[in-house]
């Protein structure tokens, strides 16, 4: 109806604001939004920034320094705040390489960014960034603590201050032994990370390629010759290539989003001494016995046994070792389940959506 194609148009609107306009249209953008408390338009337009931060590194500085002023504001929009430090820090090196490769004329909106990104790191004598620290937990702490470690651009005072505190919390996160390898392998899911074969990522990556390069630039020429037949509201071809429009930018944005979650786990680091990501589990179900992967939720494939670790026997199943007997929900009631082994899982699942 007419209400919705507004609401679609203002938020286009907002979009187009944000991506092309300075810091001073974007903080009259969030007041207007706070204003009309449309609570989930910045959250859901960061959502799609945070896919492409690398290309849009003004519009991911200014997000973060708003995000970065309160746990709920970025949480609210699917991210942690340590973990945006991380993109910071991540940023800052990938701008500096670029001013170091590019010409002086092109390099001042970079250097720009990485001022902006320092002052935010160093707010307040870095209380804040303190506060921050304190939310980390042992996977964050591991990441968080190697992009501050391997950062080459970062002053040695604002490195050693994340380091430190990381250290001095999480000491096996510098030991390389089987305890920190574990962390890594079988990261606790949460909303704001998404956890993938490596092979599936780059499928989704490779996905999103297509639809931005081929599948959109399409949709936009039909709309257009639709267009030139004339008189819109009788003009079926022209609604069909909006409609379908709709549904590939939506696509593109939900892609964006998952795909900035994403966090691939190697072969070499399935969970293998208690259940975790890339886990083959042999189980007695009830009566029956059973062998099922966890793997995440691209993919999933119950009909051959491969589990999300978001699925309700996955959840149950999750961080449990050989011997252990849970309950799992099936059919309504709760049924006992028992770990009979445990191996890593071997093998080549199709993948959701492809």
């Amino acid at each position: 109806g007419l209400e919705e194609h507004l609401k679609n148009q203002l938020a286009e609107a907002y979009e187009r604001l944000l991506f092309d306009g300075p810091d001073s249209i974007r903080d009259l953008v969030a007041e207007h939004v706070a204003k009309t408390h449309e609570e989930d338009v910045l959250p859901s337009l960061f959502r799609k920034v945070r896919g492409v931060y690398r290309d849009e590194p003004g519009l991911f500085v200014w997000f973060a320094r708003r995000l970065l002023n309160s746990r709920e504001s970025a949480e609210a929009a699917g991210i942690t705040r340590p973990t945006l430090i991380e993109h910071l820090i991540g940023l800052h090196e990938v701008l500096g390489y670029r001013v170091r490769t590019s010409k002086k004329d092109n390099s001042a909106p970079l250097r720009a960014n990485m001022a902006d990104i320092r002052q935010i790191l160093k707010r307040s004598g870095f209380k804040r960034l303190r506060e921050i620290l304190t939310e980390t937990d042992a996977t964050e702490a591991r990441h968080l603590w190697k992009a501050a470690d391997h950062a080459v651009g970062i002053e040695d005072r604002l490195r050693k201050e994340i380091t430190g505190y990381l250290l001095a919390h999480f000491p096996e996160i510098q030991s390389g032994g089987e305890e920190s390898r574990s962390a890594e392998a079988s990261p606790t899911p949460s909303p704001s990370r998404l956890l993938c074969l490596l092979e599936s990522l780059e499928a989704k990556r490779e996905q999103l390629k297509r639809l931005k390069e081929v599948e959109i630039p399409q949709n936009s020429r039909e709309i257009e010759s639709a267009r030139a037949l004339g008189d819109l509201r009788e003009n079926a071809e022209y609604h069909a290539a909006k409609e379908r429009q709709g549904v590939l930018l939506a696509l593109v944005g939900q892609l964006q989003e998952e795909i900035a979650r994403a966090t691939a786990i190697r072969e070499e680091d399935f969970a293998t001494d208690s259940v975790g990501f890339g886990s083959r589990v042999q189980i007695r179900f009830g009566d029956k016995e059973r062998s099922v992967a966890i793997l995440g939720p691209w993919e999933s494939d119950p009909d051959e046994d491969v589990l999300s670790y978001e699925s309700p026997l996955g959840k149950t199943l999750w961080g449990h070792g050989v011997g252990e007997t849970l309950e799992a929900p099936a059919h309504g009631s709760m049924v006992p389940v028992t770990i009979l082994g445990i191996e890593a899982y071997s093998g080549h699942p199709a993948l959701v959506g492809q």
